[in-house]
């Protein structure tokens, strides 16, 4: 019986034993999971605190249970302010959220929309809003989550974007995107209309394949090596025949777009039709030119009538004196027509009237004289058609004849009051530019040196001054330099010498536009330079530097 006993006795503690290391286990079981659970809990609400977006849980009461860091910041508000409160009560919380949370609420579904958050000081943002079902809460509750993302930014850059791409469209301006291997992904209407294409034909095509391009000196091959191949802005001018036979002239930049890399990914060329402009900036250039030559008539006529009167004055010496020897002649050439032989004394009285020895020295000089007098003629009006050249286009010219050219054309300038001094480099090689246009640059400087000269000397009775032109080849291109000994430019002005209308010269003496000219023409036109050096009452030295630019056209002829 006992026995029976203590092995019940020891049954039982055996089995409370078990069911206390089954609930240990369990208890551990379940602990492990527990701690899992809030390992992850916390992991995803730190994840939630991180987030940009503002997030607020809510219980299907309305009332507030959470509200991340994000939504705290946005609203202002801190969770103490927040948590436990109606939505409806909420500072931070638009009306239109609360009335989409209630109707979440009730009905389980989604809701989505835009709303302006208002912060407790005052600064308004506009949200995009997300309210969904999230669970359940305790007690039976069921979860709403509330997301918040600001999406003030995309709202004014869409805008702009909108405004980029209204400008791009209705822009007078001819605008292509080119990919990264130069192909065309998008033209606008004002390129369609020029070229006489749409998009959808031209959309993977080079522009060298749409576009009929007048390739002049290399600059289309110049303008794909710059953009295309080395990812450098270029800019230039470019002709193309379009629809109709029309020549179409364009101020074309292209300009390489490139990622945070640095790596160019697209290209975008702009073009601008100066077609019209620049047929009347030749007609100006031409005007101008015109004018100069009309401001230098009287000294050009001054300079030809000079050896027009010795050349007249030779041709009557020359006259009378045929007229002298013409009775001698008639004598020995028709004997016939005398009645009687004349004999030696009648053809001494001859000669001695009309004095064979005088006519036998000055004949000859007044022949050399006049032939002289019709060269220096010949040369005038030679250097005046070669200062007159439009020079339209880019031309290959011996830039040394252009100046020397220019300089007998201002003769009457300059030669009373200086004395020109040439330094012209021998080897220089022929110079592409625009002729005319340089000449016009090379003439106004040469004025106002001898007009700075003739403010010191006066009329140069008490001696002269002297202008130095010279020519060189440098590592740039070719540079003329252009000195005189006249009054100098004050610091004080020389920042001004390129701005259109200026001028220091009183009225009568120069329009102001020179040095405005000579900056377009050599800046603008032909990419060089102009450097100025001068020292009051020491003189002033403008030294031009064209780039060098490769000989593909055929030379003026001489």
């Amino acid at each position: 019986m006992s026995g029976w006993l203590v092995a019940d006795v020891a049954a039982g503690i055996a089995a409370f034993v078990a069911v206390l290391l089954l609930c240990a286990w369990a208890y551990v079981r379940v602990s492990a999971g527990i701690l899992r659970t809030h390992r992850m809990l916390a992991g995803l609400a730190a994840a939630v605190g991180h987030v940009s977006d503002g997030i607020v849980l809510l219980g299907s009461d309305g009332r507030i249970r959470y509200a991340n860091p994000q939504f705290e910041r946005r609203s202002g508000l801190v969770a103490c302010d927040l948590v436990g409160h109606a939505a409806s009560e909420a500072i931070g919380i638009p009306a239109e959220v609360v009335r989409a949370i209630a109707d979440c609420a009730i009905s389980g579904s989604r809701w989505t929309g835009r709303a302006m958050l208002r912060d407790t000081a005052g600064k308004v943002s506009e949200e995009e809003v997300f309210v969904a079902p999230a669970g359940e809460l305790d007690m039976g509750q069921s979860a709403l989550v509330a997301v918040f993302r600001d999406v003030t930014g995309r709202a004014s850059n869409a805008l702009e974007n909108e405004r980029l791409a209204a400008a791009v469209r209705y822009a007078a301006d001819s605008i292509e995107i080119l990919d990264a291997e130069g192909r065309i992904q998008y033209v606008n209407p004002a390129y369609e209309r020029n070229q006489n294409v749409t998009l959808a034909n031209v959309r993977g095509h080079r522009p060298e394949e749409v576009e009929k391009v007048v390739v002049q000196d290399g600059a289309y091959n110049e303008m794909l090596q710059a953009a295309l191949y080395d990812g450098r802005t270029w800019s230039g001018l470019l002709k193309s025949h379009i629809a109709g036979g029309r020549m179409l002239e364009e101020q074309v930049t292209v300009s390489p777009i490139r990622d945070d890399a640095g790596q160019v990914t697209s290209f975008v060329i702009v073009k601008r039709d100066v077609t019209e402009t620049r047929l009347l900036e030749m007609q100006l250039a031409r005007a101008h030119k015109l004018e100069a030559i009309g401001q230098l008539a009287a000294g050009i006529a001054h300079e030809i009538n000079t050896p027009m009167q010795f050349v007249g004055d030779n041709l009557r010496f020359l006259d009378r004196s045929f007229r002298s020897v013409l009775p001698i002649l008639t004598r020995l050439v028709n004997p016939a027509e005398s009645t009687r032989e004349p004999n030696e004394e009648e053809f001494l009285a001859l000669i001695r009237d009309a004095d064979l020895d005088f006519l036998v020295a000055e004949v000859p000089l007044a022949i050399e004289q006049s032939l002289d007098g019709c060269q220096r003629i010949a040369h005038i009006v030679k250097a005046m058609k070669d200062f007159s050249h439009p020079g339209a286009d880019m031309t290959a010219v011996d830039l040394n004849r252009a100046i020397a050219s220019t300089i007998t054309v201002a003769t009457n300038e300059w030669k009373y009051v200086a004395e020109i001094h040439l330094d012209l480099d021998p080897d220089l090689p022929q110079v592409v530019c625009h002729v005319g246009e340089v000449n016009q640059v090379v003439l106004n400087m040469l004025v106002n040196a001898a007009h700075a000269i003739g403010d010191i000397v006066g009329d140069g009775a008490g001696g002269k001054g002297a202008i130095t032109i010279s020519t060189r080849r440098s590592e740039e291109g070719i540079r003329i330099a252009i000195a005189d000994t006249g009054t100098g430019i004050p610091p004080e002005i020389r920042g001004r010498l390129f701005d259109p209308f200026f001028t220091t010269k009183e009225v009568g003496r120069g329009t102001g536009q020179g040095l405005a000219i000579a900056y377009d023409v050599i800046v603008r036109k032909h990419q060089g330079w102009i450097d100025v050096e001068s020292e009051v009452g020491r003189g002033t030295t403008f030294t031009l530097h064209l780039p060098d630019r490769p000989a593909k056209v055929t030379p003026l002829a001489a």
